[in-house]
């Protein structure tokens, strides 16, 4: 749908019908709904007899606005959806009543043009959706996070505060703002007051406790951190395989964040040498499950790069058989990293060996795209690409060999060409990484 022309749309119906309103024809209800008071405008019994008799609406306007409706309910159902599912999505959104359905709308549009590296675009979205409903919270928690990944901090500081005067116990606009506070500015101490708040009103989520993890990563209480997580991972509360994953992938970095204290400040190379090894054997038991994505298999390259370059020499050859075998197991993820060509030369130049690399390294192949299978669905004949940046459909009819479809699977590195389609990108001439 054309929202520039739905806006219009909107406002230039909102003003006819306050023209109309000081006539007979329009009469004005005030009812209560879960954001608040609402005023509902209605034709009286009259006016629809008259307009019906004299006026009758032309059969493309009335599907024209049949339409209009059907989207923006779809869009809000979608909305809706994302919400029962998970909370603490950026896009999900609070939706209470009319005005702030078409205000969902615009606000996902804003999202979309932000995705896309379109910030005034992204911000003029956002003041559309100002001048239909001001005081609606939502509207401040996604400009802040536009301006926040734009480096507008101030900006996003001031709008996530006007988020929370608007609705100060809203848990995911709280959530926000202390991811907000903790990455982006740093502020570990005003960003543990929003975490506890969060906490407090969803202490049983995945989403508030990898918060809490992350704050005590911050203070450098690593062991708690992992801990925390662990006891979810293990008693399988975890609501989704991406939040399984999400949390395996913060344990590797408690991991490679203890490792690194260490080596700077404690000169224990033997102990930090064994927690990177701990952090490679949680990427080995998500593998095992299917459920690796890029960020983890560039974490398993960095620890083990970090354990050949920063720790000296003796230490790393307690280790070295696990090391190359966890590489000749997954050679294909860590050449993914920028961090491989590094790896594999440090141990030419202090064990002279040289591995065996991955395909990807091939000269051949550079220019060609690289990503990790997420959502490989077998009987549907379509997967999932994660490249690191974005996530790229691919169906089994553009893979460029049929039968490696057979070989495919959750975790299996692919190369392939970008394809478009009408519903966005897509993965053309895809290939198992392997020779």
């Amino acid at each position: 749908m054309n929202t520039a022309l739905l806006l219009a749309d909107y406002l230039e119906c909102r003003k006819g019908i306050l023209d109309l309103h000081a006539t007979t024809f329009v009469i004005r209800d005030i009812v209560s709904s879960k954001g608040g008071q609402q005023i509902m405008y209605r034709t009286s019994d009259f006016s629809n007899e008259y307009l019906l008799k004299y006026h009758p609406l032309p059969v493309e306007i009335i599907k024209r606005v049949q339409r209009s409706i059907t989207q923006l309910n779809e869009s809000v159902k979608d909305v809706k959806y994302r919400n029962e599912n998970n909370e603490f999505g950026l896009h999900s959104l609070e939706v209470r009543n009319t005005e702030e359905k078409i205000a969902s709308k615009l606000l996902m549009d804003a999202l979309s043009y932000s995705r896309r590296g379109e910030i005034p675009a992204a911000l003029q979205k956002i003041e559309d959706v100002k001048g239909i409903t001001p005081n609606y919270f939502e509207i401040y928690r996604i400009s802040a996070f536009i301006k926040a990944s734009s480096d507008d901090y101030l900006g996003a500081d001031n709008d996530y505060k006007l988020a929370l005067e608007l609705e100060p116990e809203d848990a995911r606009t709280l959530y926000y703002y202390a991811q907000f506070l903790l990455f982006k500015i740093e502020d570990i101490d005003s960003a543990s007051v929003y975490a506890e708040k969060v906490y407090n009103l969803r202490p049983n989520h995945p989403y508030s406790n990898l918060l809490k993890a992350r704050l005590l990563l911050a203070n450098s209480d690593f062991a708690q951190a992992i801990s925390f997580l662990n006891d979810f991972v293990n008693e399988k509360v975890l609501p989704s395989s991406k939040d399984w994953r999400i949390a395996l992938s913060e344990i590797m970095h408690c991991y490679q964040r203890w490792a690194s204290n260490l080596i700077s400040y404690d000169q224990n190379y033997s102990l930090a040498a064994e927690k990177l090894l701990l952090s490679a054997n949680f990427y080995e038991k998500a593998f095992a499950q299917g459920n690796v994505d890029k960020d983890m298999s560039d974490k398993l390259c960095k620890s083990l790069n970090m354990l050949v370059s920063q720790v000296p020499n003796f230490f790393v050859e307690i280790q070295l058989n696990k090391v190359l075998s966890l590489h000749e197991k997954f050679a294909d993820q860590m050449a993914l990293s920028n961090s491989y060509p590094a790896f594999t030369q440090k141990i030419f130049d202090d064990f002279k060996i040289t591995l065996s690399e991955s395909h990807l390294t091939d000269s051949k192949i550079a220019s060609r795209l690289k990503g990790i299978i997420v959502q490989f669905h077998y009987e549907k004949a379509f997967a999932f690409i994660d490249t690191g940046t974005e996530r790229i459909f691919s169906h089994k009819s553009n893979f460029r060999f049929s039968i490696q479809w057979e070989e495919v699977d959750n975790g299996s590195v692919v190369i392939f060409d970008r394809g478009d389609s009408e519903k966005g990108p897509q993965a053309m001439n895809t290939e198992l990484a392997h020779d």
